[in-house]
């Protein structure tokens, strides 16, 4: 049963009788002790309230409830009478507080109701209450919200002790408090150590987050810093991966982590660490816990694994010998690091299963080899081991080389040693320049005239094959032997040839670009095949303040196959346009250069510099020197407009098409429609549809998703 809440605040009032009887009670004094109740005693009754004289109570979201428990114990040498109980509590948390009572002797506790009376509610009890010397009368509240509004009570009984040193104490006040106070973060274990752990051997460790504050604990993020090897599970899943686990983390019901309470539901995050090491050595890491905990905003978790016990790694795995000429002798080096976080101690190092004895260890290694433990910045102490390789006819050999140390996961290493014995050297392939920083737009020759085959004719390769190994989304640029207009080179032009050690590349798109050179012999023997290709890295930075970049591919498999696409245009628009096509603001195939801002001033004008009308683009489209909008009171508009959908050519009919538009500001990528739920791409489902994107203000280069569709030319 519930009760009824009646008084706003707490009244001390004592009724005539009451006060009569007191003054009895001083007459009498020296005779017996006497309450304000008017209960008298020969002697004085002594109690205590455990575990607190007051109960408090974590802020709870509506719909829980928690219990609390406090017991009155009669330590004195009399019975200790109870008078009166009363329950005061504000008028508008009625029915959130339920009080019930363990009486003496009994095993159960018996729900209490309470009458209305003039200093708050009275237990409707039989009085008076007696606790007999070493008894006991518990007290159990229940408190379940039922609004935010904040709540409190009191409950007070009113005994026969006397003391005029504590004249209070006849009295025993039990407020009940529901703290304001914040949530607060625990982890359990505060740290984990994963010990020795295997390469591609994994193991799991239990940890739990608990609210140990008094309001919610919301978690808005969980991630790990240092090696990726540890991942964490809630439930089997990666929160990381899926954010919505961190929603109700103890599934209790309700959004967070409810304050802990022993013995109660809710208030603690179940989860798992997984190590899975992908070689071998020690790991480090922390999970980072991102929280409302009060001062405890980020709490870390440190994460170790394989960190106390010596470790052995060799790099590479695997050695190899490409190609090596019959009867002559050529050398690989091995590496041996110490990974682990003690003293490693080498004691063999051999090669065995070398039936034909073509393989050997150079120069002399002490044995026993100690090397210092791996520090914790990561740095790993190392020794080198080379190994010589001499072919006796052209055909593979094998062996294995042995390394036994006291590394407890993997006390004898064992790697493979391939060769392969051949009468033609490998080709060389090497590159004049292998590094390129240019602007959008530039050419680049790609030189591989300094290769070299020592056994080919004038000691060079017959053929060089340049191939672009990765480009920028949008990129179609292709490698020439030379442009059929040099004035026009994205328009392309004579196919390379690999019998020439150049290709010219024209650099269509900003962004990073990787070249490989590959040569081969007269045998057909590549660099490939030798693992030596040439590679050249491209980084394109535009200098203008804002680039618009557009690229688009059908959607429909028939028009794939097709030589030649839709057309597409890319838009910019100017604040002060009125409509889009409008001449001079708006910047576009048909008003490519127009002047924009100060008159005679190129750098404040917009320019397409990349117009293609039967490919995939890419268009290109910058401005340099931009306006300040605030001044001009509106913002640079980017738009897309799907021009035609008839082959000029062949008069073939394409479907729908998939736009890409990506941002520069001041030479960094800053938006491709990829934020949130967007593809990063729009389908433009037909000829005259027109995307109005995004806009761009300036001077803070701020970009703005608009991603306003017409089916019409607005």
């Amino acid at each position: 049963m519930l009760l009824r809440h009646l008084q706003p605040r707490l009244h001390i009032a004592y009724s005539v009788q009451s006060a009569l009887i007191s003054v009895l009670c001083l007459i009498l004094i020296l005779m017996s002790g006497c309450d304000n109740s008017g209960v008298t005693t020969r002697e004085s009754p002594q109690y205590i309230v455990r575990p607190s004289q007051e109960i408090t109570f974590p802020i709870l979201v509506v719909g829980r409830e928690i219990t609390k428990e406090i017991e009155i114990e009669n330590i004195g040498g009399v019975d200790l009478i109870i008078a009166r109980s009363i329950i005061q509590t504000n008028v508008s948390q009625s029915g959130e507080f339920r009080i019930e009572y363990r009486f003496p002797g009994n095993e159960v506790f018996d729900e209490i109701s309470f009458a209305e009376g003039t200093e708050g509610s009275t237990a409707d009890l039989t009085y008076p209450i007696r606790i007999a010397p070493n008894e006991l009368l518990g007290i159990k509240v229940t408190y379940a919200p039922q609004d935010e509004a904040a709540d409190s009570a009191a409950i007070y009984f009113d005994t026969n002790f006397s003391d005029p040193d504590e004249p209070g104490k006849s009295r025993i006040d039990i407020p009940v408090r529901v703290s304001a106070g914040a949530a607060q973060i625990a982890v359990d274990p505060t740290s984990v150590d994963f010990d020795v752990v295997p390469a591609s051997e994994e193991r799991i460790v239990d940890l739990r987050v608990l609210n140990v504050g008094q309001s919610v604990l919301f978690i808005e993020q969980l991630r790990i810093d240092g090696s990726q090897d540890f991942t964490p599970f809630i439930d089997g899943r990666d929160p990381r991966r899926q954010p919505e686990l961190l929603e109700d983390p103890d599934q209790d019901g309700f959004p967070g982590i409810s304050p802990y309470i022993e013995g109660e539901g809710g208030g603690t995050l179940n989860m798992q660490i997984r190590y899975l090491p992908e070689s071998a050595g020690p790991d480090f890491a922390e999970m980072v816990i991102v929280s409302n905990a009060e001062g405890q905003e980020t709490y870390t978790v440190p994460l170790t694994a394989n960190s106390r016990n010596p470790c052995l790694e060799v790099i590479p795995e695997a050695i190899e010998f490409p190609a090596s000429l019959v009867s002559r002798t050529d050398s690989q080096v091995a590496l041996m690091e110490s990974c682990g976080g003690a003293e490693l101690n080498i004691s063999e190092v051999y090669i065995t299963d070398d039936e034909e004895g073509v393989f050997a260890l150079e120069g002399e290694l002490a044995l026993p080899l100690l090397m210092p433990a791996a520090s914790s910045q990561g740095l790993r102490p190392s020794e080198d081991i080379t190994l010589s390789f001499t072919p006796r006819e052209e055909k593979i050999y094998n062996a294995t080389l042995v390394i036994v140390s006291d590394d407890p996961v993997v006390p004898e290493r064992r790697v493979s040693i391939l060769g392969r014995g051949t009468a033609n050297i490998c080709p060389q392939a090497r590159a004049s320049q292998d590094e390129f920083y240019v602007l959008p737009l530039d050419t680049i020759v790609l030189d591989g005239s300094p290769s070299v085959d020592q056994d080919g004719p004038e000691n060079l390769p017959v053929a060089y094959e340049w191939v672009i190994t990765s480009r920028p989304q949008g990129s179609v640029s292709q490698l020439v032997e030379r442009f059929d207009n040099p004035q026009q080179p994205a328009d392309g032009g004579r196919p390379d040839d690999e019998s020439s050690p150049t290709a010219l590349f024209f650099i269509d798109l900003p962004g990073y670009y990787t070249a490989e050179l590959r040569v081969t012999d007269q045998f057909g023997l590549t660099s490939l095949d030798c693992r030596n290709p040439a590679v050249v890295t491209i980084l394109a930075e535009p200098d203008e303040a804002i680039q618009v970049q557009l690229s688009w591919e059908a959607v429909d498999e028939q028009d794939l196959t097709q030589e030649r696409s839709g057309d597409l245009d890319v838009h910019m628009r100017h604040p002060n346009a009125g409509s889009w096509f409008s001449q001079p603001y708006d910047c576009y195939f048909n008003n490519p250069d127009p002047d924009w801002g100060q008159l005679d001033n190129p750098r404040d004008n917009p320019f397409l510099d990349l117009d293609d009308f039967s490919g995939t683009g890419p268009e290109n489209l910058t401005l340099a020197v931009p306006e300040d909008t605030s001044v001009l009171g509106g913002e640079y508009i980017i738009g897309v407009d799907y021009y035609e959908n008839v082959d000029r050519v062949d008069g073939w009919e394409y479907g729908p098409m998939k736009a890409f538009i990506r941002v520069f500001i001041n030479g960094v990528p800053t938006w491709d429609y990829t934020e949130g739920d967007d593809p990063g791409f729009k389908v433009m489902n037909g000829r005259k549809h027109f995307w109005e994107v995004a806009s761009v203000s300036w001077p803070d280069g701020l970009v703005t998703k608009i991603d306003r569709y017409y089916e019409e030319s607005p």
